[in-house]
């Protein structure tokens, strides 16, 4: 009986308590006979003071429902945010024995668990410059569905700590949002729901998503995204105010009384608990946390019923302990692209994004796999397109991986043009043998060890450089491959060879980038630090590549510039080679 007294002490100003009702009118004036009709009038104001449970106000337009969500259309990339959303009633657990569960869910969510708070970056990971990469998002962001703003004021019912990012038509900006409003950062109100407000005004009639990086060590979870004018109403998390109508509270004169009639509607709550599964309503889930999160008022003075929960809880607890120490907390795995909902793109008239024709459905090359559109069966179909793109019965991609594999080991392809299959590249000097390669490829699992093993012990991979008199009169350019081409070295495997011969080559795998070396000439905006001259001896693919701030010896040499894809490399033979070798001071 203290316990309840204690509790309506300090819960008579916390509209957020069931029993709220009970201390405000007791408490004020504990020797005041209650007054049946002023007690419903109290529950009736506090009732209307709550929107109803699917609705956040007036003219208010619901862009993300996580209620009735597609699961194919929940997308995150990593694991933080769950396969799925935490729907009404799932219990989100703590660390506590003594009290295994933090919170019974009353709304539908995109849940981020603090434990994955962990994640981090491996030394050197290079993050986005600008605003997105202020923090860490590989691991923890999760991707809302696309929708299309109309209005233009966009709000995203949120709790906890995090960065919320607004893409517009897919595009991530690498620099950093050009306008302010499509970055946005939210903390934690104790726990509380919030509304992040972004003005997307000047993107009406375009597609966006949003993506909800969390961060810290509370949990972070997305709700709802809205469009309205105004600022939705915050729907209340609270239990219903308990009552009990059998009881005649014109009786009730004292506040043992009323005390011992909060006790009765414990068994109101009890009754609420047991039938979660039947009667499950964002009240009763609040109702449930309540009781969970009070448990002196109800079993916490019995000691074996704390025992019997400790005894519950243990194993669940246990067992995600034992989850946690698996979580691999750095990976070198490359952040690759979010995974997005269905979306079809706009014809475009003569090129012109202006002048729009009706959508074209996704779909791989028609002149390689004719019009089976991708995608149909729920997310971008991104997965479907790699399906078909290396689906045995379209052998063009492990075409073009044998050829390139053949154009690194021999310095020609088979094809000559190797980033050019069509109509308008060359002719493959052995169409049979690239057949056969292709298909092998393809049986042995795409082994690229494995092909390559295959070719360098071949005869025709060991044959001499010297070539025979007769043999280069019927075929001057080798295109029969009766002696192995003289191979250029490129310019990193100089560099390298360079630091063998010095002794100075450290071999070590891994790593963060080196920055390069930079000459008095090297100047221009955005000028890097600069490195070590030898590259602290590590290996050219640890160099660091800066666009406007190149390798001297290393483009000297033929280094393609990282502006395009490169399928084969110029092959030069210039005086600057020569002097290079003679006067650079690496070399000396």
């Amino acid at each position: 009986m203290l316990a309840w007294f204690d509790h309506l002490l300090a819960h008579r100003n916390d509209p957020t308590d069931p029993f709220y009702t009970w201390a405000q009118l007791a408490l004020t004036n504990p020797q005041q006979k209650l007054s049946a009709n002023r007690i419903q009038q109290q529950v009736k104001r506090w009732q209307d003071q709550a929107p109803p449970a699917e609705r956040f106000g007036d003219d208010v337009n619901v862009l993300v429902d996580y209620n009735r969500l597609p699961a194919s259309h929940y997308k995150n990339n990593g694991f933080a945010f769950g396969l799925q959303p935490l729907t009404l009633g799932s219990l989100i657990w703590s660390d506590d024995p003594a009290s295994p569960i933090d919170r019974v869910v009353g709304r539908s969510n995109s849940h981020r668990d603090p434990i994955w708070a962990t994640l981090k970056e491996r030394p050197g990971q290079a993050r986005e410059p600008g605003a997105l990469g202020k923090y860490v998002r590989a691991g923890q962001t999760h991707r809302t569905p696309t929708f299309t703003v109309t209005e233009g004021r966009v709000h995203v019912l949120l709790r906890g700590t995090g960065h919320l990012y607004a893409a517009v038509d897919s595009h991530a900006v690498l620099l950093g949002p050009l306008h302010k409003a499509l970055a946005k950062q939210f903390t934690d109100k104790q726990g509380g729901l919030q509304w992040a407000t972004m003005n997307l005004s000047d993107y009406r009639g375009h597609r966006v998503h949003l993506e909800v990086t969390g961060t810290g060590n509370v949990p972070t979870e997305v709700l709802a995204v809205v469009e309205s004018a105004q600022t939705p109403t915050i729907p209340l998390e609270r239990p219903d105010p308990l009552a009990t109508p059998k009881t005649d509270l014109a009786s009730l004169t004292t506040l043992d009384q009323l005390t011992a009639e909060c006790v009765n509607g414990l068994r109101l709550a009890n009754t609420a608990a047991t039938t979660l599964p039947k009667k499950l309503t964002p009240s009763v889930a609040a109702l449930a946390t309540w009781m969970n999160r009070h448990p002196e008022l109800f079993y916490l003075a019995d000691k074996q019923q704390v025992e019997k929960l400790q005894k519950v809880s243990q194993p669940i607890l246990a067992a995600r302990q034992q989850l946690i120490a698996k979580i691999r907390t750095d990976s070198r795995l490359a952040p690759a692209m979010l995974d997005g909902t269905p979306e079809n793109e706009f014809l475009l008239i003569r090129g012109n994004h202006k002048t729009t024709n009706g959508n074209v459905s996704r779909r791989f090359l028609t002149a390689l796999a004719g019009k089976p559109n991708v995608g149909t069966a729920g997310g971008s179909g991104r997965l479907e397109l790699a399906e078909q793109i290396l689906s045995t019965e379209n052998p063009y991609a492990s075409r073009v991986m044998v050829n390139r594999i053949w154009h690194h080991l021999f310095g020609r392809g088979i094809v000559p043009s190797t980033n050019n299959f069509g109509v308008l590249g060359q002719r493959p000097t052995h169409p049979a043998l690239l057949d056969h390669l292709a298909s092998r490829f393809i049986r042995e699992g795409w082994s690229v060890k494995g092909l390559i093993k295959t070719i360098v012990l071949s005869q025709t991979y060991q044959m001499s450089s010297s070539s025979n008199p007769q043999a280069n009169q019927a075929d001057a350019t080798n295109q029969l491959l009766h002696h192995k081409a003289v191979k250029r070295l490129e310019g990193e495997v100089i560099r390298d060879q360079l630091l063998t011969l010095s002794g100075r080559l450290d071999r070590k795998m891994y790593g963060p980038s080196i920055p390069i070396f930079l000459t008095e000439f090297m100047q221009g905006r955005g000028r890097p630090g600069n490195g070590p001259l030898d590259g602290n001896g590590r290996r050219s693919i640890y160099l660091s590549v800066r666009r406007n701030f190149l390798h001297p010896m290393l483009l000297t040499f033929d280094m393609p510039i990282p502006f395009n894809s490169m399928g084969r490399r110029n092959v030069s033979n210039v005086p600057a080679q020569s002097l290079i070798l003679m006067n650079d001071p690496f070399v000396v």
